[in-house]
Protein backbone atom coordinates (compact mmCIF):
# COMPACT_ATOMS: atom_id res chain seq x y z
CA UNK A 1 0.00 0.00 0.00
CA UNK A 2 2.79 2.41 0.87
CA UNK A 3 4.35 1.76 -2.53
CA UNK A 4 1.12 2.90 -4.22
CA UNK A 5 0.94 6.03 -2.06
CA UNK A 6 4.54 7.00 -2.77
CA UNK A 7 3.96 6.51 -6.50
CA UNK A 8 1.16 9.11 -6.41
CA UNK A 9 -1.98 7.07 -5.80
CA UNK A 10 -4.72 8.48 -3.56
CA UNK A 11 -6.20 6.50 -0.70
CA UNK A 12 -9.03 6.68 1.81
CA UNK A 13 -9.43 4.63 4.97
CA UNK A 14 -13.08 4.84 6.01
CA UNK A 15 -14.00 3.75 9.53
CA UNK A 16 -17.63 3.00 10.39
CA UNK A 17 -19.05 1.88 13.74
CA UNK A 18 -21.77 -0.76 13.51
CA UNK A 19 -23.84 -3.07 15.71
CA UNK A 20 -22.24 -6.41 16.45
CA UNK A 21 -23.33 -9.61 18.14
CA UNK A 22 -20.85 -12.45 17.99
CA UNK A 23 -17.30 -13.38 18.79
CA UNK A 24 -14.10 -11.37 18.48
CA UNK A 25 -10.73 -13.09 18.48
CA UNK A 26 -7.94 -11.89 20.73
CA UNK A 27 -4.55 -11.90 19.01
CA UNK A 28 -2.86 -11.26 22.35
CA UNK A 29 -4.65 -14.14 24.11
CA UNK A 30 -3.83 -16.42 21.17
CA UNK A 31 -0.19 -16.17 22.19
CA UNK A 32 -0.97 -16.66 25.89
CA UNK A 33 -1.76 -20.29 26.83
CA UNK A 34 -4.78 -20.64 29.05
CA UNK A 35 -6.35 -17.35 27.99
CA UNK A 36 -9.60 -17.29 25.93
CA UNK A 37 -8.96 -16.78 22.22
CA UNK A 38 -12.66 -16.30 21.38
CA UNK A 39 -14.26 -13.41 23.28
CA UNK A 40 -18.06 -12.90 23.08
CA UNK A 41 -19.04 -9.31 22.30
CA UNK A 42 -22.41 -7.61 21.85
CA UNK A 43 -23.16 -3.95 21.26
CA UNK A 44 -25.98 -1.95 22.81
CA UNK A 45 -28.38 -0.06 20.55
CA UNK A 46 -28.64 2.66 23.19
CA UNK A 47 -24.85 3.16 23.31
CA UNK A 48 -23.23 3.92 19.96
CA UNK A 49 -19.83 4.09 21.61
CA UNK A 50 -20.10 0.34 22.12
CA UNK A 51 -20.46 -0.22 18.37
CA UNK A 52 -17.66 -2.20 16.77
CA UNK A 53 -15.49 -0.43 14.14
CA UNK A 54 -15.14 -1.76 10.60
CA UNK A 55 -12.87 -0.37 7.88
CA UNK A 56 -12.83 0.10 4.13
CA UNK A 57 -9.47 0.69 2.43
CA UNK A 58 -9.89 2.28 -1.02
CA UNK A 59 -7.02 3.14 -3.39
CA UNK A 60 -6.93 4.64 -6.87
CA UNK A 61 -4.52 6.40 -9.25
CA UNK A 62 -7.48 8.69 -10.08
CA UNK A 63 -8.10 11.06 -7.16
CA UNK A 64 -11.34 12.44 -8.59
CA UNK A 65 -12.81 8.98 -9.10
CA UNK A 66 -11.81 7.90 -5.60
CA UNK A 67 -13.25 10.93 -3.80
CA UNK A 68 -16.44 10.68 -5.86
CA UNK A 69 -16.83 7.02 -4.90
CA UNK A 70 -16.20 7.77 -1.22
CA UNK A 71 -18.66 10.70 -1.25
CA UNK A 72 -21.38 8.48 -2.74
CA UNK A 73 -20.69 5.72 -0.21
CA UNK A 74 -20.81 8.11 2.76
CA UNK A 75 -24.03 9.69 1.49
CA UNK A 76 -25.73 6.29 1.18
CA UNK A 77 -24.55 5.21 4.62
CA UNK A 78 -25.96 8.39 6.13
CA UNK A 79 -29.28 7.88 4.30
CA UNK A 80 -29.45 4.45 5.94
CA UNK A 81 -28.66 5.87 9.39
CA UNK A 82 -28.43 9.63 9.88
CA UNK A 83 -26.63 9.11 13.19
CA UNK A 84 -23.99 6.73 11.82
CA UNK A 85 -20.54 7.21 13.39
CA UNK A 86 -18.10 7.51 10.49
CA UNK A 87 -14.51 8.76 10.26
CA UNK A 88 -12.08 9.10 7.37
CA UNK A 89 -8.33 9.10 6.88
CA UNK A 90 -7.73 10.67 3.44
CA UNK A 91 -4.26 10.34 1.93
CA UNK A 92 -3.05 12.23 -1.16
CA UNK A 93 -6.39 13.94 -1.74
CA UNK A 94 -7.44 17.59 -1.62
CA UNK A 95 -7.86 18.73 1.98
CA UNK A 96 -9.54 22.02 1.05
CA UNK A 97 -12.39 22.95 -1.26
CA UNK A 98 -10.95 26.41 -1.99
CA UNK A 99 -8.26 28.85 -0.90
CA UNK A 100 -7.77 29.71 2.74
CA UNK A 101 -8.59 33.34 3.50
CA UNK A 102 -7.56 35.74 6.23
CA UNK A 103 -8.88 38.76 8.07
CA UNK A 104 -5.88 41.04 8.60
CA UNK A 105 -5.15 43.37 11.51
CA UNK A 106 -1.97 45.23 12.44
CA UNK A 107 -0.53 46.63 15.65
CA UNK A 108 -0.83 50.40 16.01
CA UNK A 109 2.54 50.54 17.81
CA UNK A 110 4.42 48.73 15.02
CA UNK A 111 6.60 51.59 13.82
CA UNK A 112 8.13 49.56 10.97
CA UNK A 113 4.75 49.31 9.21
CA UNK A 114 4.11 51.95 6.55
CA UNK A 115 0.89 50.32 5.37
CA UNK A 116 -0.98 47.01 5.20
CA UNK A 117 -3.31 46.59 2.24
CA UNK A 118 -5.90 43.84 1.94
CA UNK A 119 -7.95 41.74 4.34
CA UNK A 120 -9.09 44.45 6.74
CA UNK A 121 -12.75 44.57 5.70
CA UNK A 122 -13.05 41.52 3.47
CA UNK A 123 -10.95 38.37 3.95
CA UNK A 124 -8.22 37.85 1.38
CA UNK A 125 -5.67 35.31 0.22
CA UNK A 126 -3.11 37.98 -0.72
CA UNK A 127 -1.95 41.21 0.88
CA UNK A 128 0.67 43.91 0.51
CA UNK A 129 2.83 45.11 3.40
CA UNK A 130 5.14 48.13 3.20
CA UNK A 131 7.93 48.19 5.76
CA UNK A 132 10.21 51.04 6.87
CA UNK A 133 13.81 49.80 6.61
CA UNK A 134 14.99 52.38 9.18
CA UNK A 135 12.63 51.31 11.98
CA UNK A 136 13.20 48.54 14.50
CA UNK A 137 10.82 45.62 13.87
CA UNK A 138 7.93 45.06 16.27
CA UNK A 139 7.19 41.40 16.91
CA UNK A 140 3.89 40.04 15.58
CA UNK A 141 3.11 43.35 13.87
CA UNK A 142 0.56 41.78 11.50
CA UNK A 143 -2.03 39.20 12.51
CA UNK A 144 -3.80 36.89 10.08
CA UNK A 145 -6.99 35.25 11.33
CA UNK A 146 -7.13 32.39 8.85
CA UNK A 147 -10.19 30.38 7.80
CA UNK A 148 -9.74 27.14 5.89
CA UNK A 149 -12.56 25.67 3.74
CA UNK A 150 -11.96 22.00 4.53
CA UNK A 151 -12.99 19.47 1.90
CA UNK A 152 -15.64 16.80 2.67
CA UNK A 153 -12.85 14.22 2.98
CA UNK A 154 -10.95 16.31 5.53
CA UNK A 155 -14.17 17.20 7.41
CA UNK A 156 -14.70 13.54 8.36
CA UNK A 157 -11.13 13.36 9.68
CA UNK A 158 -11.91 15.59 12.67
CA UNK A 159 -13.47 18.83 13.87
CA UNK A 160 -12.30 22.13 12.38
CA UNK A 161 -10.38 22.79 15.58
CA UNK A 162 -8.68 19.36 15.48
CA UNK A 163 -7.74 19.81 11.83
CA UNK A 164 -6.34 23.29 12.46
CA UNK A 165 -4.18 22.00 15.32
CA UNK A 166 -2.68 19.43 12.97
CA UNK A 167 -1.09 22.07 10.73
CA UNK A 168 2.44 23.40 10.57
CA UNK A 169 3.26 26.83 9.11
CA UNK A 170 6.19 28.07 7.06
CA UNK A 171 7.29 31.09 5.01
CA UNK A 172 8.40 30.26 1.47
CA UNK A 173 10.06 32.88 -0.79
CA UNK A 174 8.65 32.86 -4.32
CA UNK A 175 11.20 35.17 -5.97
CA UNK A 176 14.40 33.30 -6.72
CA UNK A 177 16.29 35.85 -8.82
CA UNK A 178 16.94 39.57 -8.74
CA UNK A 179 19.12 42.03 -6.93
CA UNK A 180 18.70 44.29 -3.96
CA UNK A 181 17.85 43.82 -0.31
CA UNK A 182 14.48 42.14 0.21
CA UNK A 183 12.36 42.19 3.35
CA UNK A 184 11.60 38.96 5.17
CA UNK A 185 8.74 37.64 7.31
CA UNK A 186 8.95 35.58 10.48
CA UNK A 187 5.94 33.61 11.75
CA UNK A 188 5.27 33.83 15.49
CA UNK A 189 3.44 31.30 17.66
CA UNK A 190 0.16 30.30 16.02
CA UNK A 191 -3.00 29.66 18.06
CA UNK A 192 -6.24 27.91 17.19
CA UNK A 193 -9.66 29.27 18.10
CA UNK A 194 -12.65 27.13 19.04
CA UNK A 195 -14.31 27.86 15.68
CA UNK A 196 -11.31 26.37 13.88
CA UNK A 197 -9.82 29.67 12.69
CA UNK A 198 -6.09 30.10 13.21
CA UNK A 199 -4.25 33.18 14.44
CA UNK A 200 -1.01 33.50 12.47
CA UNK A 201 1.21 36.42 13.67
CA UNK A 202 3.75 37.82 11.22
CA UNK A 203 6.82 39.96 11.84
CA UNK A 204 7.95 41.71 8.62
CA UNK A 205 11.50 43.04 8.81
CA UNK A 206 14.49 44.00 6.72
CA UNK A 207 17.65 41.90 6.96
CA UNK A 208 20.80 43.73 7.96
CA UNK A 209 23.03 44.89 5.14
CA UNK A 210 23.26 47.46 2.42
CA UNK A 211 21.99 47.74 -1.10
CA UNK A 212 18.96 48.98 -2.94
CA UNK A 213 15.67 48.16 -1.26
CA UNK A 214 13.55 45.78 -3.28
CA UNK A 215 10.20 43.97 -3.11
CA UNK A 216 9.67 40.36 -2.10
CA UNK A 217 6.81 37.90 -2.57
CA UNK A 218 6.32 35.22 0.08
CA UNK A 219 3.87 32.37 0.61
CA UNK A 220 2.53 31.74 4.12
CA UNK A 221 2.12 28.00 3.70
CA UNK A 222 0.15 25.45 5.72
CA UNK A 223 1.01 21.76 5.61
CA UNK A 224 0.03 18.75 7.69
CA UNK A 225 2.15 18.37 10.80
CA UNK A 226 3.80 14.94 10.78
CA UNK A 227 5.57 15.55 14.07
CA UNK A 228 2.16 14.82 15.57
CA UNK A 229 0.64 11.36 15.81
CA UNK A 230 -2.16 10.12 13.60
CA UNK A 231 -5.44 12.10 13.69
CA UNK A 232 -7.36 12.02 16.95
CA UNK A 233 -10.06 9.59 15.79
CA UNK A 234 -7.41 7.00 14.87
CA UNK A 235 -5.94 7.25 18.37
CA UNK A 236 -9.41 7.04 19.94
CA UNK A 237 -10.32 3.93 17.96
CA UNK A 238 -6.99 2.17 18.57
CA UNK A 239 -6.03 -0.07 21.51
CA UNK A 240 -2.94 -1.96 22.64
CA UNK A 241 -5.04 -4.74 24.19
CA UNK A 242 -7.82 -7.01 22.93
CA UNK A 243 -7.96 -9.48 25.81
CA UNK A 244 -11.56 -8.88 26.94
CA UNK A 245 -14.91 -7.57 25.72
CA UNK A 246 -14.13 -4.13 27.19
CA UNK A 247 -11.86 -3.56 24.16
CA UNK A 248 -14.45 -4.63 21.60
CA UNK A 249 -15.26 -1.09 20.46
CA UNK A 250 -11.65 -0.47 19.39
CA UNK A 251 -9.14 -2.02 17.00
CA UNK A 252 -5.91 -3.63 18.06
CA UNK A 253 -2.88 -1.58 16.94
CA UNK A 254 -4.90 0.53 14.47
CA UNK A 255 -2.65 3.56 14.99
CA UNK A 256 0.49 1.55 14.25
CA UNK A 257 -1.12 0.03 11.18
CA UNK A 258 -1.93 3.36 9.51
CA UNK A 259 0.92 5.53 10.78
CA UNK A 260 3.24 4.49 7.97
CA UNK A 261 0.67 5.51 5.35
CA UNK A 262 -0.08 8.75 7.19
CA UNK A 263 3.59 9.73 7.30
CA UNK A 264 4.37 8.80 3.68
CA UNK A 265 6.89 11.01 1.89
CA UNK A 266 4.29 11.91 -0.74
CA UNK A 267 1.87 13.20 1.86
CA UNK A 268 4.55 15.15 3.72
CA UNK A 269 5.25 17.21 0.61
CA UNK A 270 1.58 18.06 0.04
CA UNK A 271 0.53 21.70 0.58
CA UNK A 272 -2.80 22.23 2.33
CA UNK A 273 -3.12 25.88 1.26
CA UNK A 274 -1.24 29.18 1.26
CA UNK A 275 -1.62 32.97 1.47
CA UNK A 276 0.57 35.33 -0.54
CA UNK A 277 2.25 38.40 0.92
CA UNK A 278 3.93 41.09 -1.17
CA UNK A 279 6.27 43.01 1.08
CA UNK A 280 8.58 45.91 0.29
CA UNK A 281 9.56 49.55 0.94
Amino acid sequence: MLRWINSGWSAVILGVRSEFNGVIYSEINRLSPGQPYAVPYSTSTSDRQSYRPFYLYAFSPDQSALTGFVATLKRRLRLTDEHVVMRELPINVDYTSGRMMAHVTSRSDATQLISVEGGKKVPTDRLTVRVDARAQPTADAVLLRVSIPWSPDAADMGTKEELARNLTWDVVPLLRNGRGRRPEITIGETTVNKDGTINVPLTPHWPSGTGELSWNVLAIRAKLNFDEDAPQWVRDWSTDLDTSASYGNRTLFLESAVLGLWRSSKLQSRIVSEIYVRVGP
